[in-house]
C-alpha cells in the first residue's frame, strides 16, 4: 500500500466512526501563517479529495483539500498525524548483485 492509500483508508475510516477530528492547515498566502488545532468535521470524501467543515466559523466554512496535500502537509489530521508515513522514514533499497562496467 503506498502513501497516498494509506491516507485515503486513515481518513475513510475517521469518517465513518469518528468525523470530528482536529487540523492544522498551512494557509497559502506566507503572511498569515498556519491555523494549528482547529476542531473540524469530515463532511465528504470524493476519490482525489476531501472537505472538512470548521462549523465554529460564522457562517460555516468548508475546506477542500487533495490527500496528496496531507502528505506535503498542507493540513495535518492530528489523529492520524503520527501514523503516516514519510518518505524519509521508509527503509532504502540498496541493490544486490554484480554490476560490470
Amino acid at each position: 500500500m503506498n502513501q497516498l492509500e494509506i491516507v485515503k483508508s486513515k481518513i475513510a475510516a475517521l469518517y465513518k466512526v469518528h468525523p470530528n477530528v482536529h487540523v492544522n492547515i498551512k494557509l497559502k498566502d506566507h503572511k498569515k501563517g498556519e491555523i494549528t488545532n482547529l476542531p473540524v468535521v469530515i463532511k465528504a470524501l470524493y476519490a482525489n479529495m476531501f472537505e472538512v467543515e470548521d462549523r465554529n466559523a460564522k457562517p460555516p466554512k468548508t475546506y477542500v483539500y487533495q490527500y496528496v496535500d496531507v502528505i506535503t502537509k498542507e493540513i495535518e489530521i492530528l489523529e492520524i498525524a503520527n501514523s503516516i508515513p514519510r518518505n524519509e522514514e521508509r527503509p532504502s533499497r540498496a541493490r544486490h548483485g554484480n554490476h560490470s562496467i
